[in-house]
């Protein structure tokens, strides 16, 4: 297909067509309901919140993510979005089960009864590994891991050494703050830079 083709493809293709299905096949509105309704504990494992802080800090963010609908498309509610302003990535830690080395005594066996390491991983707003660091012993917990990744000595140093860029304020606003890096709580809440 040549440029030319392309361009016309985007004009003939206004929505696909699974998007148009968002309203009775998406995520909100199948699994998201569901288990807000029938699995609290599921829901909070599943959004890395409570049901009732989920909607609590949609109702607060609410003026500021609000969007018009208009005579072509409908908007998207708030809720079924997340958009978080200065968020540079999110990251998270996965045990990965592993057959324990010969002779390596305990230092794998972790508290859900495996052997295992611990891989943490920071992705980007476009979805792409930013950041992996795999081999600390699944023996220690998540918090404990956290501090001995060389991306946590990284965020802290003044120096900057992963160029982040300079503070920048939300929208709405004019007071310069720092990025975050979206987390769930084995990260303790830090100031990580400032610069």
């Amino acid at each position: 297909m040549d440029d030319e083709d392309s361009v016309m493809l985007k004009w003939r293709i206004w929505c696909r067509q699974w998007l148009l299905r968002r309203d009775e096949r998406g995520a909100y509105h199948t699994i998201f309901r569901e288990l807000a309704i029938e699995d609290s504990p599921g829901f909070a494992e599943y959004m890395r919140m409570p049901y009732a802080k989920f909607v609590e800090l949609a109702e607060k963010n609410l003026p500021f993510i609000v969007k018009q609908e208009t005579c072509m498309r409908k908007s998207i509610d708030p809720s079924e979005r997340w958009n978080i302003p200065n968020n540079i990535g999110a990251i998270d830690e996965k045990r990965i089960v592993m057959q324990k080395p010969a002779g390596a005594g305990s230092p794998f066996h972790d508290y859900k009864g495996n052997e295992s390491i611990i891989a943490l991983v920071m992705a980007g707003p476009e979805y792409e590994c930013l950041y992996v660091d795999v081999g600390t012993n699944g023996r220690n917990p998540d918090s404990h891991a956290w501090g001995r990744f060389s991306l946590k000595q990284a965020l802290h140093n003044a120096d900057n050494p992963l160029n982040l860029l300079q503070l920048r304020p939300l929208p709405g606003s004019t007071k310069p703050i720092p990025f975050v890096l979206t987390a769930d709580e084995a990260f303790p809440l830090s100031l990580i830079v400032k610069l």
